[in-house]
């Protein structure tokens, strides 16, 4: 199985043009079948193709533990990508570094939309926009607060990929209840926040409890 490198639409392994966009194939041309070839097993199987979490849930959770639920979003999908694609990518290295790699997996994402005729996101703005987000960690006080949105622009492409998985695996679990774990690490992450903004807007108080 092969994919247009312009389009993205599946064209045959010996085709010499895309019957969707025109694109021609071969020797002389601009574009090579062989070079796009992938394997979705998800796409068969009737599994997920990417990670599942409602949009609120995965706001809460981000928002409640300073972004790691958005890293562990991030690994799940490398991995979810990994497993399905069979590409010989590390998971790990590219959640540590998802400022630099969030572009490759969300411009993956829209690539499989695209060919399911699924609306699209602009892969490279939301990728912009989520590592201009994090940069914002070494500003001073309050103003490094702007960081901790660092997950808004990752929700339109976890709302693709919530359709996307009800297109594709009906069945599968959508991920939108809260667990015993969630609920634990939420009051830890009131608790937690409640102490940082004291300390920020209250700073003699904060001392006075030490």
């Amino acid at each position: 199985m092969a994919f247009c490198p312009n389009c993205d639409a599946e064209v045959a392994d010996d085709a010499l043009k895309c019957t969707k966009c025109g694109a021609t194939f071969g020797p002389g041309s601009a574009w090579q079948p062989s070079l796009t070839k992938r394997s979705r097993a998800s796409e068969t199987d009737g599994g997920p193709v990417y990670f599942s979490v409602s949009c609120s849930k995965f706001a809460v959770l981000s928002t409640l533990t300073l972004l790691i639920y958005t890293y562990y979003w991030f690994y799940q999908n490398w991995r979810f990508e990994k497993k399905d694609t069979g590409e010989n990518l590390w998971p790990l290295p590219r959640t540590i570094f998802a400022p630099f790699f969030a572009y490759f997996l969300f411009d993956a994402v829209r690539a499989i939309l695209k060919r399911h005729d699924l609306p699209v996101f602009d892969a490279c703005l939301l990728a912009l926009v989520f590592f201009a987000f994090n940069i914002t960690w070494g500003l001073p006080d309050p103003y490094w607060l702007v960081s901790v949105f660092a997950f808004m622009p990752i929700l339109p492409i976890q709302a693709a990929i919530n359709q996307l998985n009800a297109k594709i695996a009906p069945d599968a679990p959508r991920n939108d209840r809260y667990t015993a774990a969630n609920i634990v690490v939420i009051v830890i992450g009131v608790v937690f926040w409640l102490l940082i903004l004291a300390g920020m807007f209250f700073p003699e108080n904060a001392d006075a409890l030490r």
